[in-house]
């Protein structure tokens, strides 16, 4: 069940930080008139946002199984 919810958690993540990222550069794109500078730079920026996200969830998965073990 845990591996379900940290699909889902980091499918969501990756989707929404895109998302934001996306809409945030196209409106700094317009707003600058710097066509696909920003678009980019918000797209990276969704994606490194997601992927520090996951790698936080692996490392709550991961203290919680060391604990489990422990007791």
């Amino acid at each position: 069940m845990r591996y379900i919810y940290f699909g889902i958690s980091f499918g969501l993540t990756m989707a929404a930080g895109l998302y934001l990222g996306y809409q945030g550069g196209l409106w700094l794109d317009a707003r600058f008139s710097t066509e696909p500078i920003f678009t980019l730079l918000g797209l990276l920026l969704g994606v490194v946002v997601a992927f520090r996200g996951l790698i936080d969830k692996i490392n709550i998965f991961e203290k919680a199984d060391k604990n489990k073990e422990e007791e």
